[in-house]
């Protein structure tokens, strides 16, 4: 546990599951938690810039961004910081920042003409969408090679950064629930974003498309084994009990899906998707 009030980081990397978690920070932290979000700007904060937001902000406590990554001021004097950030399956991925995109006809309407196993050969093997393959570290360290992944595995090992595998979310959730009771109460959120898929990978194009990921699976490997230590290290050091905050975590996870659900919150959104569309007629800028 840190005395001075931490600075936290959420290196957002995009199409792993992390908009669930980023809403689960706001409603913790509220307005002193910034976003700034860009999927396709292809910005990245260098370290420097990112000192300068930890320490020369002191009403905000949280930044997430696509554009943070793991060049971050690991040895800068003052506030300190805790960097997270989620790591999923690459292939599952990649699938779903296809559907994603397909869904959304006006990004790329060629899409809508494609299979997955089409947008693997075509589009991630030598075209526009290269940049997926090894993508996740690719936008984590800035390159992808057996180096980066060494100095990947050397920053997912510091006490202050945490890397969470995307199954280990809700254990994630709990942990820093745990650690920082005054800034996480409540982490439970509901899974949403979920893009609709209509079909698989055939088996050449899976097996292609795990090649071109392979640096990632390592990455995800490493990701799980060392989330692993760091969970026996609090359980041993601690007091923290896994079991028992998965338990409770759930309970809480399972009431806001029923309050989500009931028919007050689908009228309150349904009001909100109305005044939203009728400022967007009257050309409204909010």
């Amino acid at each position: 546990m840190m005395n001075q009030r931490p600075f936290f980081l959420f290196v957002h990397v995009p199409k792993t599951g992390g908009e669930s978690f980023r809403r689960a920070l706001v409603r913790c932290l509220g307005h002193r938690c910034v976003f700034d979000y860009g999927m396709f700007d292809n910005v990245r904060y260098p370290a420097d810039q990112v000192g300068i937001a930890i320490n020369q902000r002191p009403d905000h406590d949280c930044l997430c961004a696509h554009h943070l990554t793991f060049d971050l001021p690991y040895d800068l004097p003052g506030r300190p910081f805790v960097a997270f950030t989620l790591l999923r399956d690459p292939v599952a991925r990649v699938l779903s920042w296809f559907f994603a995109v397909r869904n959304h006809t006006k990004l790329a309407p060629r899409f809508r003409e494609m299979t997955v196993s089409d947008f693997v050969r075509e589009e991630v093997r030598q075209g526009s969408h290269w940049f997926l393959a090894n993508g996740q570290l690719r936008h984590l360290m800035g390159e992808v090679s057996e180096q980066s992944l060494r100095r990947f595995e050397e920053i997912i090992r510091r006490d202050n950064v945490l890397a969470i595998p995307l199954t280990k979310i809700a254990l994630a959730a709990c942990l820093l629930e745990h650690r920082f009771p005054d800034q996480f109460s409540d982490l439970s959120s509901r899974h949403t974003n979920i893009s609709k898929k209509d079909s698989a990978l055939d088996p050449e194009a899976e097996a292609l498309l795990r090649e071109l990921v392979s640096f990632d699976l390592k990455a995800l490997a490493l990701a799980e084994a060392i989330f692993a230590e760091k969970v026996e290290v609090a359980r041993k050091a601690e007091g923290f009990n896994p079991e028992a905050a998965l338990e409770d975590f759930q309970r809480r996870a399972a009431a806001r899906n029923v309050a989500a659900n009931s028919g007050l919150t689908r009228l309150r959104k349904l009001m909100a998707r109305a005044l939203s569309s009728a400022a967007h007629r009257i050309d409204v800028d909010y």
